[in-house]
């Protein structure tokens, strides 16, 4: 099978929260989840509940800080639920999650910790005015 991720994973166990607005009954859901990997385009979580494939959700993935007693760094993220699959032995949801959107300075910030914590992303400088951003 080919691998159609544009960015690796990583093996981040992270908490995450998930809101989302349930088909059925229109009421928001809160669920808290830990990721299992982690990617600049998406992730990997495991739920104690299911979430509908192609479900868009806003998240606050924690990432602990890189120093004893620091805040962890909250980011804000607009994801969709490529897949959910029930993980028998573990009586858990395992969800794809694949990011739709961030702010600038939250992608950054997960970049730093990723290529701090498993030196995978190479620092980019912030764009000069006028300068296109990579993604």
């Amino acid at each position: 099978m080919m691998e159609r991720r544009f960015h690796p994973r990583y093996p981040a166990r992270w908490r995450v929260t998930l809101y989302c607005q349930c088909q059925w009954d229109r009421q928001q859901k809160i669920f808290d989840g830990i990721t299992s990997d982690v990617s600049l385009g998406g992730m990997c979580v495991y739920c104690d509940h299911h979430l509908c494939a192609a479900r868009e959700v806003d998240l606050i993935l924690s990432i602990p800080s890189l120093h004893a007693g620091g805040a962890p760094h909250r980011l804000a993220i607009r994801a969709r639920a490529s897949h959910t699959v029930l993980v028998g032995e573990l009586d858990v949801f395992r969800i794809g999650m694949q990011f739709l959107h961030m702010r600038e300075a939250d992608r950054q910030c997960l970049r730093h910790h990723l290529n701090v914590r498993f030196g995978c992303y190479a620092l980019t400088p912030p764009a000069q005015h006028g300068e296109p951003r990579s993604a």
